[in-house]
């Protein structure tokens, strides 16, 4: 989650923008290519895996499954999109703005990618995938049967789509198909996980996603694949390698509101933003980014506990508690 932060945080270079504030944009833009080469598809990995060991391992029935679901993912789905859809009709100098029509309040829904919140393009390709609870059952019971779909979800990435978005972003989901399933063979086979957080796997993985960066004369699409596994794999097997006792320290604050953040975070940081540029002070470019970091994580986390503390469930519902 912080990878998301982190990439949602770049501010911009405005006229009154020092050449240190220049050069720290620099440094931002960095970091963001470097969350963007990996960040969504291991969230989507992480999600495969923690699917399966919460619903699959566990037994869990299909109407279960997906009323939980709908009721922790759907709803704030919904929610979130009228409250992007609204604040964005009616304020100006926005990203990707919206007419007030039926039929753009209908895409909005429908075709998450294009629509006032881009973001939530996520939440309806892992609702996806979450519907296919039991294909995943048959064939995780097999191992050469996994093999094949891992190989044919390889092929899907490859599959040529001129709009990225489609109904219920479904072109993404067959595009990232291939992370989330990967996140439930992880799961479901201790000998992957194990391998993975090896040394001699970590340095190969930090090889290959550094190679990335430079190399030439090869398919994008296989950079891009190739890129995105690695930084994957590379964060997984360090995450293992990381003392639990550490981890828990610097993780505790915000590990369990990761879903609030990824709902929050992104206002939070648009409203930072928004006052730097109204603020024009050359020289804060690297505290202003800062800012907009920690906000987007601790604010999200804020409201969420004083949403707890009021414990009311509809309310709880509607930010994914």
């Amino acid at each position: 989650m912080l990878w998301v932060v982190i990439g949602h945080s770049p501010l911009s270079v405005t006229a009154f923008a020092s050449s240190f504030d220049a050069d720290c944009h620099e440094c931002a833009l960095f970091l963001k290519k470097v969350a963007y080469s990996f960040h969504m598809p291991l969230f989507i990995m992480i999600s495969g895996y923690l699917f399966y060991i919460t619903r699959i391992d566990k037994g869990a029935s299909y109407r279960k499954t997906l009323t939980d679901k709908f009721k922790r993912l759907g709803i704030p789905y919904l929610f979130f999109t009228v409250f992007a859809f609204f604040l964005k009709v009616y304020v100006g100098g926005v990203e990707r703005p919206v007419t007030l029509s039926l039929k753009s309040f209908v895409s909005a829904f429908v075709r998450p990618f294009e629509g006032p919140l881009q973001e939530m393009w996520f939440v309806a390709v892992v609702l996806l995938y979450f519907s296919l609870l039991e294909v995943y059952r048959r064939i995780l019971k097999n191992n050469w049967l996994s093999l094949l779909c891992l190989c044919c979800a390889a092929g899907l990435f490859f599959i040529p789509v001129g709009d990225m978005s489609g109904v219920f972003a479904f072109n993404r989901a067959v595009h990232f198909f291939i992370f989330f399933f990967l996140g439930l063979l992880i799961a479901a086979n201790n000998c992957f996980e194990t391998a993975i957080k090896r040394p001699c796997c970590i340095a190969i993985c930090l090889i290959l996603y550094v190679a990335m960066f430079w190399v030439g004369g090869v398919e994008e699409d296989v950079v891009t694949l190739v890129m995105s596994l690695s930084g994957c794999l590379l964060c997984w097997g360090l995450a293992g390698k990381f003392d639990r006792n550490l981890s828990n320290n610097v993780f505790v604050s915000f590990r369990n509101y990761t879903y609030q953040i990824f709902l929050l975070g992104i206002f939070i940081q648009i409203g930072i933003k928004m006052i730097y540029n109204k603020l024009g002070m050359q020289g804060t470019y690297p505290y202003f980014y800062v800012l907009c970091v920690l906000s987007g994580i601790y604010i999200p986390v804020l409201v969420s506990k004083v949403i707890q503390r009021i414990d009311n469930k509809y309310l709880n519902m509607l930010i994914g508690l």
